[in-house]
């Protein structure tokens, strides 16, 4: 694989595990695939308007939430912003609180995301 195609994978893992982790026990996450757009769907928690809008900063989240829902470092979502940004691209989050989370990877054809195979894929809640 491409070193731009292995960040990619990288990305998407970060966003994969951050939904494993807040997905209610039985319910799905869905990585959906289309044209050069990835996006992760989660049952979880959500995030207010605040929290999208800085979701994306080290530690925001962490700093937020540490206390209260099982979260990892605090460097992922930087990480997946940083990723993505640097091959072109750019992230976006739809959520509500209690409505759970869509975080979406739009890339460019120049990113690697040739190497993307269009559909979706199911994993389960812990």
């Amino acid at each position: 694989a491409s070193p731009r195609a292995e960040r990619l994978v990288q990305a998407v893992s970060n966003l994969v595990e951050n939904a494993l982790r807040h997905a209610p026990a039985g319910s799905s996450v869905i990585v959906d695939i289309r044209d050069v757009e990835v996006s992760v769907i989660d049952q979880g928690p959500g995030l207010s308007s605040e929290d999208v809008e800085h979701a994306f900063e080290r530690f925001y989240l962490y700093r937020r939430y540490g206390s209260d829902r099982p979260v990892g470092t605090g460097l992922g979502l930087a990480v997946v912003k940083e990723v993505v940004e640097a091959m072109g691209g750019r992230t976006s989050i739809a959520s509500a609180p209690g409505k759970g989370a869509c975080f979406t990877l739009h890339l460019r054809e120049a990113a690697g995301s040739q190497d993307l195979v269009p559909g979706a894929v199911r994993a389960s809640g812990k």
